[in-house]
């Protein structure tokens, strides 16, 4: 989800590793879902392309008049 950031704090865990805290502000709200693109971008999902669209038959006048 989306939410609007207050702060974001960069230090080590207990091993040494590099750890990122993300504060939430504090008029927190929900923005939107995660975008497909981003999604991609973090790998939690693989590139997908569209389906593709079947064309459909134009509608036809019945020939009766009305």
């Amino acid at each position: 989800m989306a939410r609007r950031v207050a702060d974001v704090v960069a230090t080590r865990d207990e091993n040494g590793r590099p750890v990122v805290f993300i504060a939430e502000a504090k008029e927190a709200e929900q923005l939107g879902h995660l975008p497909p693109d981003v999604a991609v971008q973090l790998t939690w999902q693989e590139p997908v392309d569209a389906p593709r669209r079947r064309r459909r038959a134009a509608a036809r006048p019945s020939g009766d008049g009305q």
